[in-house]
């Protein structure tokens, strides 16, 4: 049996990955915002895999408050010796911006920022397994982004497709860095863009839009294997610093050099961000 963490696991893609993770043997733990759809979706999975109760736990945080994500890191922390897998499921899409209840743009809070602080503060844990995985989910959406330095956070000028592809591309650059900082430390670092599927990141959207956009979308459980493949598969042992669009691992992301250059100014204030709280070394 394997621990296996996975941040916004109470619907969508989280949901359906850690049910097709419990039915392999493996221990969920859930990563999801305190309340009762949270409640529910553990309750539902136990029903559903008929798994042993204790084989799903929960811990609440809300993944746009750095000091609750380390609350969250620190009960793993109590409750676990090590972590197998840890999926950065977790994402939101916003129309208008909106600000955490620490005053950060909460796209670039929730689908950035805490894949950082999640990962790092359970560094201690992921070298302890065998062999770790972790998992960042991407989008091909990341091909649209405009990154400003100076406007990491959108406060200048918002538009939400753009502050969303952004935090794609600044999820990106971390997985290859870190890749790379651990390369041959027995800790795989890979991204996935999993396919287009019907979840509740996109709830700002009016529902007509979405019960429109579900005739052409994936359903969960069909986004979720190539998310479960990376998490599982014997055949991946090893592959690190990799970007897949569903299965289909994609050579040379990124040409040349260029993007080390934006990705270090993206790290630098992903430093100071992050002071006093996880964050990797250098």
């Amino acid at each position: 049996m394997k621990n296996v963490v996975i941040t916004g696991s109470s619907s969508g893609i989280g949901l359906a990955t850690a049910k097709e993770l419990l039915n392999q043997g493996n221990k969920i733990v859930m990563v999801c915002r305190e309340g009762e759809k949270a409640r529910s979706a553990r309750s539902q999975l136990i029903d559903l895999t008929r798994c042993d109760s204790e084989s799903v736990d929960i811990i609440y945080a809300d993944l746009g408050s750095r000091d609750e994500i380390q609350s969250a890191i620190g009960q793993i922390t109590d409750r676990y010796d090590h972590i197998d897998i840890l999926i950065n499921n977790a994402g939101v899409f916003r129309t208008k911006r909106h600000e955490t209840v620490e005053s950060l743009e909460m796209t670039f809070a929730v689908n950035y920022l805490a894949i950082v602080q999640i990962t790092s503060g359970l560094l201690p844990l992921l070298r302890k397994a065998p062999e770790a995985r972790v998992i960042n989910l991407s989008s091909e959406i990341y091909k649209q982004a405009k990154i400003n330095i100076s406007d990491l956070q959108s406060q200048m000028k918002y538009k939400s497709s753009i502050a969303y592809a952004n935090s794609k591309l600044m999820g990106l650059y971390y997985t290859l860095r870190v890749s790379q900082s651990f390369s041959g430390k027995g800790i795989s670092f890979n991204a996935v863009h999993p396919g287009v599927a019907s979840t509740e990141a996109f709830r700002d959207y009016p529902k007509i839009v979405n019960r429109i956009l579900s005739l052409f979308i994936d359903p969960p459980n069909e986004a979720a294997r190539p998310v479960v493949r990376l998490a599982s598969s014997s055949e991946l042992r090893g592959v690190s610093g990799s970007y897949f669009i569903k299965e289909k691992k994609v050579e040379d992301v990124f040409s040349g050099d260029e993007w080390t250059i934006q990705a270090e100014e993206v790290w630098r204030e992903t430093k100071r961000l992050l002071e006093g709280y996880s964050c990797l070394p250098e």
